[in-house]
């Protein structure tokens, strides 16, 4: 392959000819892990409030929020214990690294006008030259970077990455005025993903505190009642779920396709989330048939169980189909199943249920939940929705500027486009 005038080529690749090759442990003074901490020490911030100026954030795998270390953290050290612990008190701009479990690899910048503690499972790099610090931390986050740290990752049980592998990381390092241009450039777009983060963690915070207004006050209320599920609008009615939603099992439509239950992105057909499992036509045929507006009953609860669908399909006859026999705005009940008052009303009914224990119907019907005139419950879904749907925004807005960097890093650390 023709090398292109005033390049060389490298293990990392062609680069200009005044750039140079590093490993990390070149440019850093220190690469290390915490060791020798009594867990024990922490406060959690529930115990905190006017004690919180007195302790330091405890930094854990997951503040590693992509691009962003976030530092409402679940932990806080008292300060005359965290600085009795210097070599791993964070006070100035470092790199860290997740060296083990389902983060293994992910990489923060830590900004020096913080302070946190390094909890474990963190490696943290202190450099020579400040410099290089946002250098590296951009080579780490592109392809050159995630090569590496993939090749380096030992699997197992548990995903680990060494410290003396970290050390052998290698980066392309240009002169130190292009590298300042580098950084400025990539720098100032990673401030519009930090900022578009920010507006997305806001419009969730924002998206919960009105799920409990909205799904327990509803929408400007003077009179209120007491019921069995507390004090309630008065024009709201409390009814058990089987009044409301019946169990349906529709079955041999075995050519439909079948759908399956995620936490994470609700109810989505099997061969869309990789799940590869022959099922012959005689088993499908005891697969239950699923409608647009149905909700099913997932075998595990832990986000409350119950997911809406906008999908035909079949699925698993362990799943309960449930359609309503009251008219319902389904968008609204879709919130409340995942709201924290009817989280609370499944533990209250069922022991073991944070465990995984499955919902039966016979359980479900039993439970009583709020029934706000059919007018409210579509201004509720109304103004939940129109949240949810800047929240989707903002997210692949952020998702477009991560794509954008991704190429910037690409293009700007192997010197494919110059910058002067």
């Amino acid at each position: 392959m023709k090398i292109r005038d005033r390049y060389i080529m490298t293990e990392l690749g062609e680069i200009p000819e005044k750039w140079e090759v590093k490993k990390l442990v070149d440019l850093c003074n220190i690469i290390t892990k915490q060791t020798g901490f009594d867990y024990t020490s922490t406060i959690k911030p529930n115990l905190l409030s006017e004690y919180r100026i007195n302790t330091v954030p405890m930094l854990q795998t997951k503040n590693f929020k992509g691009v962003n270390i976030d530092l409402n953290t679940d932990f806080y050290i008292p300060k005359d214990i965290a600085f009795g612990f210097p070599k791993i008190l964070l006070n100035q701009k470092c790199l860290l690294f997740s060296i083990v479990g389902a983060s293994v690899g992910n990489i923060g910048l830590f900004n020096e006008k913080s302070i946190a503690f390094l909890g474990g499972a963190i490696c943290v790099a202190k450099f020579i030259d400040i410099d290089d610090v946002e250098l590296v931390y951009y080579s780490m986050l592109s392809i050159i970077g995630q090569k590496q740290i993939k090749h380096i990752t030992k699997g197992g049980a548990q995903a680990t990455i060494t410290i003396e592998d970290i050390r052998e990381l290698k980066i392309p390092r240009p002169p130190l005025s292009e590298q300042q241009r580098i950084v400025k450039i990539l720098s100032s777009n990673e401030e519009l993903i930090t900022k578009t983060y920010e507006l997305i963690k806001k419009a969730k915070e924002i998206k919960q505190g009105l799920m409990q207004e909205l799904l327990t006050k509803g929408i400007e209320h003077s009179d209120f009642k007491d019921s069995d599920l507390g004090r309630i609008p008065k024009e709201w009615e409390v009814y058990g779920a089987g009044d409301i939603f019946e169990s349906v099992s529709i079955k041999n439509y075995p050519h439909e396709r079948v759908l399956t239950v995620t936490q994470d992105r609700g109810t989505i057909y099997r061969d869309d989330c990789g799940i590869n499992i022959k099922t012959d036509s005689s088993s499908l045929r005891n697969f239950k048939l699923v409608h647009n507006g149905n909700f099913i009953i997932s075998l595990r609860s832990f986000q409350g169980g119950i997911e809406n669908t906008n999908l035909r399909g079949i699925v698993s006859p362990a799943y309960t189909v449930l359609s309503n026999i009251k008219p319902i705005n389904e968008t609204f009940f879709k919130y409340f199943f995942k709201s924290q008052k009817f989280i609370n009303i499944l533990d209250s009914a069922v022991i073991g249920i944070r465990d995984g224990k499955q919902i039966s119907y016979e359980v479900f019907k039993s439970l009583l939940i709020p029934y706000p005139p059919l007018e409210e419950q579509q201004e509720i879904a109304s103004i939940l929705s129109s949240i949810d749907n800047k929240i989707k925004v903002l997210s692949k807005r952020k998702q477009q500027l991560e794509e954008i960097i991704q190429g910037l890093m690409q293009d700007l650390l192997t010197g494919k486009v110059r910058v002067n």
